[in-house]
């Protein structure tokens, strides 16, 4: 039977009404209510979720949860890694030190005297004397004889050896030469017979005056003698190789410039080593009379006889090498001759070259020294600077006799001069020199004031003397 729509229709809404009904959970419900509903709670309880998270991370990066800082763990770990570092690196060391070792230890020395040889005692090489001949030493066949003579004390194979050959190895290798020490081998000698050891032998060499031996008997140092004589009365004493490298450079020196043997003296090498004059230097003192000699200049010879340095001229080289002389006090004393003497070419220009001035000069070139300007840097700067105090002088002084003189003020050529010079050397500007080039443009200009003079009242650009300068 066919059916009809409306009846087709009719009977799904009658199925449909009569299906059961779903069960629905209240609390999941609200729960998708509230997921599909976003509220400030939710919000927050899940940026709190995050934070959590981003904790975690920091924490398994070895931080602390905040990010901020290392964690003890990690901490540690940088500790450690820079332990082994420095562990590493102290292996290094070790391994480059034994590997120096061995290189030593694998090239015995070739020096040895005749009857003697090297044997590796430890970490160094070590002189032994040779056993004679059917001595094998130490054995239960017999022992070692005793040495006698220049060998001093001989001993078996094995035994270090006290022969002087050894001492005067040891002395040259210090750095002084054969003739020293070939000279002095009978005190060395004694020095070992009496019992001493190599270091103990060399000390006493080199470091003291001289040596009282067990039988009473008192030996000089042939060292002391010829060098170490030059530490008495210092302060601080010299090195034994201080005092021969001085005293062989200066004798190297005398051979060089053929300077007289005064210099030499022991006084001289007394004071030389006093006041620090070291070899190099000295061979700049010697090469400056050598120079000042071959120039001859007069004017220069001039100025160190007016400042007390020399008495006459043939006294130049004594000059340069006074051993009394420091190496400041000779770089001042020269700087200042050489300042005085520019001064002394102008004297022709009317520069004052007195007591007075020189004392003036002497604290400007002091001045100059202390700014770190040298002899020949100072020379210049003399030439230069008192060829424009000669250019003023004599204007200054006439513009002084003008506008000075009449109020009863006017400075001496002294007094000008030396106002002149510290303006030039000293960056001291003259205030004379300004007011009186200020008078003289307004006189020029028509601007001078009235003045009176000789009881009148005038013009200073109608006087006789106005503008003549």
């Amino acid at each position: 039977m066919a059916i009809s729509p409306d009846t087709a229709f009719g009977e799904k809404v009658a199925q449909t009404k009569a299906a059961p009904a779903k069960t629905v959970n209240p609390s999941a419900a609200a729960a998708k209510s509230a997921m599909e509903v976003p509220t400030v709670s939710n919000i927050n309880a899940f940026i709190d979720t995050l934070k959590a998270k981003a904790a975690d991370m920091n924490v398994a990066s070895g931080l602390n949860p905040d990010g901020t800082q290392p964690t003890v763990t990690s901490a540690r770990s940088g500790i450690t890694a820079a332990t082994n570092t420095r562990l590493g690196a102290i292996l290094a060391q070790q391994n480059a030190d034994a590997l120096k070792l061995a290189e030593v230890k694998n090239n015995m020395p070739t020096d040895a005297p005749p009857g003697f040889h090297y044997t590796w005692i430890g970490t160094a090489w070590k002189l032994y004397k040779d056993a004679p001949a059917g001595i094998t030493g130490g054995g239960s066949g017999g022992s070692g004889s005793g040495g006698s003579g220049d060998t001093g004390n001989t001993s078996n194979t094995g035994t270090p050896t006290t022969s002087v050959e050894v001492l005067k190895a040891m002395l040259k290798g210090l750095g002084f030469a054969s003739t020293v020490i070939d000279s002095s081998a009978t005190f060395l000698n004694s020095l070992l017979k009496d019992g001493l050891d190599y270091d103990n032998a060399v000390q006493v060499f080199l470091n003291t005056k001289d040596y009282t031996m067990k039988n009473g008997t008192k030996l000089s140092s042939p060292f002391y003698e010829q060098y170490g004589y030059l530490n008495e009365g210092l302060e601080k004493p010299r090195t034994a190789s201080e005092l021969y490298n001085a005293v062989e450079g200066y004798k190297e020196l005398k051979v060089k410039y053929g300077f007289s043997d005064k210099y030499l003296s022991t006084d001289s090498l007394k004071n030389y080593v006093k006041n620090n004059v070291t070899v190099a230097e000295l061979d700049e003192r010697a090469n400056a009379a050598r120079l000042a000699a071959i120039n001859a200049d007069p004017i220069k010879s001039e100025a160190l006889i007016k400042l007390g340095y020399i008495s006459q001229a043939a006294d130049l080289q004594d000059f340069y090498m006074d051993a009394k002389v420091g190496k400041e006090q000779l770089e001042l004393n020269r700087n200042t001759g050489a300042f005085v003497a520019e001064a002394i070419r102008r004297a022709g220009s009317g520069l004052l070259v007195e007591n007075i001035q020189l004392a003036n000069y002497k604290k400007l070139a002091a001045s100059l020294t202390d700014k770190g300007y040298t002899e020949a840097q100072v020379a210049q700067l003399a030439s230069t600077g008192f060829q424009n105090v000669a250019e003023a002088l004599a204007p200054t002084i006439s513009l002084s006799g003008i506008y000075e003189k009449t109020v009863g003020d006017q400075a001496t050529t002294s007094t000008i001069q030396s106002e002149l010079q510290n303006e030039e050397f000293m960056n001291m500007a003259s205030a004379r020199r300004k007011k009186l080039a200020e008078q003289n443009k307004q006189a020029f200009s028509g601007q001078a004031g009235l003045y009176t003079r000789l009881g009148q009242t005038g013009s200073l650009g109608s006087t006789a003397t106005g503008g003549q300068l």
